[in-house]
């Protein structure tokens, strides 16, 4: 395409030229010549950059994908604090979820207080039946730097669900690793309404920690692995 375009220009400055009934002096055959080549040169990095742009989306697309379609729970997390924009991108999308007639019957709150974070795990730790293993390797409350609270008033698990995923996927896509938890939400109704700001009118109904993976640990030295059931065991098609 670019040689045909060039080869083009040529044989529009030949016929302008036949048509004034004059021929080129050798300056300014030169000058025709530089001209075609910036033309054509200007063509080509049109189309590389072209090229190169949808190369990129075709990468991020996919990129996307895999993280959708791949994602898991992180069961070990680096202290590393997560960014202020970061946070707001991710409560952004929370906020954003689709919900049942708009209704959008939520409310966040995102605890980076690291001592009101511990006070809650090791109430919870202090709280499991006796014998139970409280040294367990798998992430809770107190293992990851950002903790979003996710609100919502009676009979809306569903819609929060949504909006707890979407903040997941965000901060997966933004790099870190995400893991949802039900467990505290009893304590925190009972315990942390005022200190965590939930409305009067709602109760904790998911808790997301969010934060760097800690990838010095093997799977196997953090949880038991374990398997996704298979595509064809979980899914039907009616046509």
């Amino acid at each position: 395409m670019k040689r045909i375009t060039a080869l083009f220009i040529v044989l529009s400055l030949a016929l302008s030229q036949a048509a004034c009934g004059s021929s080129d002096t050798s300056a300014e055959a030169e000058t025709d010549a530089a001209e075609v080549s910036e033309m054509a040169e200007a063509e080509n990095n049109t189309e590389n950059g072209t090229d190169s742009a949808e190369t990129s989306e075709t990468s991020d697309v996919s990129g996307a994908l895999d993280i959708v379609t791949d994602s898991v729970t992180t069961q070990a997390f680096t202290d590393e604090a997560v960014a202020e924009e970061d946070i707001e991108t991710i409560l952004t999308a929370g906020i954003n979820s689709p919900s049942g007639m708009n209704s959008q019957p939520w409310h966040f709150t995102a605890l980076t207080n690291s001592e009101i974070i511990s006070e809650i795990s090791e109430a919870m730790r202090a709280n499991m039946p006796a014998g139970a293993n409280t040294a367990l390797a798998k992430a809770d409350i107190g293992s990851a730097p950002l903790v979003i609270l996710i609100s919502e008033t009676e009979g809306n698990d569903f819609n929060i669900g949504l909006a707890c995923q979407s903040m997941a996927l965000t901060a997966n896509v933004l790099g870190y690793g995400t893991k949802i938890l039900a467990s505290p939400c009893s304590l925190i109704n009972s315990d942390y309404r005022e200190a965590l700001d939930i409305p009067e009118d709602m109760e904790c109904g998911a808790v997301l920690i969010i934060g760097k993976e800690d990838t010095s640990l093997s799977a196997d030295e953090v949880t038991a692995p374990t398997e996704r059931n298979s595509f064809d065991d979980v899914v039907s098609y009616v046509k």
